[in-house]
């Protein structure tokens, strides 16, 4: 499992950039060690 950070561009009047934190897929076994370690946020997204 990989975890990636978007960093986007400042907009105008923007003081700081967007980030955005991304998971990538996981198997079904990867899936059910996640839910017995708890270790998977719910707001975290799954990349392709």
């Amino acid at each position: 499992m990989r975890q990636v950070v978007n960093i986007y561009p400042k907009k105008r009047r923007q003081k700081t950039e967007r980030r955005q934190v991304v998971l990538s897929r996981t198997s079904e076994l990867q899936d059910k060690l996640i839910d017995v370690l708890g270790s998977k946020e719910d707001q975290n997204r799954l990349l392709g």
